[in-house]
Parts: structure tokens; sequence; C-alpha cells
């Protein structure tokens, strides 16, 4: 799975875009989000630091994970077992290890760690298996982590995730499912809804490809 990009890779560029757009619309559709300014304006070399401390963190994430998650472990369980442990194995185990990114470990901030990022997880694994290309998934991850993840766009309900950011945006409820608990905004239910129809999407678009190959086989077959 590790190979040359393609054109394709335009495609997903453009889906990495929607998909954290779509998070903070549904935000605003709902009036629970605001723009927070800044007391004292930044100075353009902070802003030149947030920006590229941002982009290497988003990179570096998404390249290590993919090639380990969806790369490695996808290839050697979808050869030994079948594309749906590939899938979820891998997913599950993502979720879990994001558990150490927070600070108490309870029932609930464990609940909304481990599902949410596992879902995240299910989504990569679709894209691999439907592109059977890690870097399609490595461009979604990288522009994920840039708007939700980073330092040029900060999305928290609380004031101690609202560090130095270019753009802060304060979620405007104390709703845990609004605000996604000690994780934070990837957690919350605006962020699993478009993860769930991500997945639904591309699993309808699996569906119709298979479907396609089957019609392809029986007509050569036919000949």
């Amino acid at each position: 799975m590790i190979r040359k990009p393609t054109k394709e890779i335009l495609k997903w560029i453009s889906v990495g875009f929607v998909l954290p757009l779509s998070v903070i619309l549904i935000y605003l559709i709902f009036g629970k989000i605001e723009f927070l300014g800044h007391a004292d304006p930044l100075s353009s070399s902070k802003i030149i630091y947030l920006v590229v401390a941002t982009i290497s963190m988003a990179l570096l994430g998404g390249i290590i994970e993919e090639i380990l998650f969806r790369g490695y472990m996808f290839r050697i369980l979808e050869e030994k077992w079948n594309t749906t442990i590939a899938i979820l194995g891998p997913a599950m185990l993502f979720g879990s290890i994001h558990l150490l990114m927070i600070d108490s470990i309870d029932l609930v901030n464990v609940i909304l760690v481990v599902i949410p990022i596992s879902l995240i997880g299910v989504m990569f694994g679709l894209i691999v298996h439907v592109t059977r290309n890690i870097w399609n998934a490595v461009v979604i991850h990288g522009i994920w982590n840039l708007f939700l993840a980073g330092r040029i766009i900060r999305i928290s309900a609380f004031e101690k995730h609202q560090f130095d950011a270019i753009y802060q945006l304060q979620i405007t409820s104390d709703n845990i499912f609004l605000t996604g608990g000690s994780f934070g905004v990837e957690s919350a239910v605006p962020a699993i809804a478009v993860y769930l129809i991500a997945i639904l999407v591309l699993l309808l678009y699996t569906a119709r490809k298979c479907s396609r190959d089957t019609l392809k086989e029986e007509v050569l077959d036919g000949k």
C-alpha cells in the first residue's frame, strides 16, 4: 500500500478539507461556537512559528501513523485474516493509544476517546482499502490535524486548552457531547457525525465497486 501517489490524491485532498470544515460548520449552524480575539496582537514571528509547528505536526502525524496503522498493520492483517479485521484491528488500537493524550482515565473519557478515534481509524482504513494507496489516507489525516489538532486553528470549550493559536474558537456549551470531554472537539458529537457519514459513503462506494467488478467478471466469463 506504500506506493507513489497518483492523480487521484487531488480528490482526497479535497475530501480532506471538507471533513474538518464540516465539523466547524455544524457548530456554526447550531450557534455553539464563537471567535475569540487575542488580547494582544500576535507578532509575525509568533505566527510563523505556530504555522510551521502545526504543519510539521500535521505532516509527521499523518505520515507516521498512517504508515504504521494503515500501511504495515493493515497489510499484515489482511494477508493473514481478512479486510474486516485489517480495518477494525488497527482502528481499535489507534483509538486506544490516544488514551495517552488525556489527563484523567475514567469511564466517560475512555469511551469519548476510544470510540470516536477508532471511528477515525475505520474511516482511514476504508480509504486505504478502497484506493489501495496509503497516501490518500495520509493527506486526509494531515489536513484533519491541520484544522482540528494544531495551532493555526484551536477549537475548545476549556480555557486551559486555549494555548497560543492564531485563530481561537470557543465552544459555547459545557455539554460533554459538544466539548468532547478531556480529548476535545475530535471526540464530540459533530465530529462523530462526520466520521459516520464518511464511513457510510465509503461502505456504499465499496459495495458498488464490488458489484461492478463482479458484473465485469461475469461478462468476461460469458465471453
